[in-house]
């Protein structure tokens, strides 16, 4: 995202009641259109290993696929079920392209623990690539997933290596194209797949619903707009992800639909942070990390804006039941001081 990371989207692109200047809203890249031929609705089957030398475990899946936040991403929500005896997996992605750094960029959330951010490569216009490494149980892990596209059908093969180990395939499948109409899934009511991090306990005290004012600057010659919008921070899969989703107020002088924003949180071990995942309806999409520094939590970001490196570092106040109260952010952009971005107030509101 081409804004600091917080579990707040902090970085609000004018949310509202900006008078100082025009500010024009870019229309969905080009590029997004290498992933338009997924939308619609689409059922499969294929095989799973749990490792290297386990048994292969059959599995049926659905996915839906749709435009989301103004025609900046296409959404992703699938849910796999393996027999009748296990809890179902359950995974909603964002697909988007980056223009700060010219990449096909993915972020996402499910229950089995976490968020991630992925950069997706196209080796062909039919042939979809991605690769991630993280710790699991101590181990390193890599896995690399291939996914080739036809008109009304999906094959994708997952490869995992662990640890020392030679790679195999974990998961394989199809899935083909339904008629039929796919429910969103609730993702308030899915199930955790394993128990949630004790780091999560503090992060969740934010959960509820804000109302926020404040200011946002978005360069060191441009003056500070006023901003107003709501906040709405839940809990996922049991305590394993926080989600935000935050909501601009209209704004005069600012071009396009209200200001909207996801974000989500979970603790990565490996690293001893919260790991962050945004994205937004100006299509800036990206990760982050977050940490405790005695009662605030402070985030931090990098990104490249306009041709320009940028740093951030979002400081977030709370109060004693660990509720919303200040943020503020500052950010170091190319070679101009040190600019304080955005600054608002919290205020807890009752449903």
């Amino acid at each position: 995202m081409k804004a600091t990371w917080t579990i707040l989207c902090l970085a609000l692109l004018a949310l509202g009641n900006g008078r100082t200047q025009e500010i024009t809203i870019p229309d969905p890249p080009a590029e997004l259109a290498k992933f338009t031929r997924l939308l619609g609705n689409w059922e499969g089957k294929g095989v799973t290993k749990m490792a290297l030398d386990g048994p292969e475990i059959p599995w049926t899946a659905t996915s839906r696929y749709t435009t989301e936040l103004n025609g900046f991403f296409i959404g992703e929500d699938t849910v796999v079920n393996i027999g009748p005896d296990l809890p179902r997996m359950v995974f909603r992605t964002l697909y988007g392209y980056d223009p700060g750094t010219k990449r096909y960029r993915s972020v996402g959330l499910g229950n089995m623990g976490g968020v991630w951010e992925s950069e997706v490569h196209w080796a062909d216009d039919d042939t979809m690539m991605n690769a991630n490494t993280g710790v699991e149980d101590g181990q390193v892990v890599v896995d690399r997933w291939v996914t080739k596209l036809k008109q009304d059908e999906i094959s994708f093969v997952g490869m995992r290596g662990a640890g020392a180990g030679p790679f195999y395939e974990q998961v394989k499948g199809d899935m083909r194209r339904v008629a039929g109409d796919i429910a969103e899934t609730e993702l308030s009511d899915v199930k955790a797949l394993a128990p949630a991090a004790a780091e999560m306990r503090k992060l969740l005290r934010m959960k509820g619903r804000y109302r926020l004012s404040g200011s946002y600057r978005m360069g060191p010659d441009v003056a500070p707009i006023a901003i107003l919008g709501e906040e709405r921070i839940i809990e996922l899969f049991e305590g394993s992800v926080m989600g935000v989703h935050i909501k601009g107020d209209p704004a005069e002088g600012l071009g396009g639909p209200a200001y909207e924003a996801y974000a989500g949180f979970s603790w990565d071990a490996a690293n001893a942070c919260y790991k962050t995942i945004s994205a937004n309806n100006r299509g800036e999409i990206g990760s982050g990390e977050a940490r405790w520094v005695g009662e605030d939590l402070v985030v931090t970001g990098f990104r490249m804006q306009m041709g320009q490196p940028v740093q951030s570092r979002t400081v977030v106040k709370v109060d004693a039941e660990g509720r919303l109260r200040h943020g503020e952010a500052h950010v170091l952009m190319g070679v101009s001081e040190p600019l304080r971005s955005f600054e608002a107030i919290y205020t807890p509101q009752t449903d």
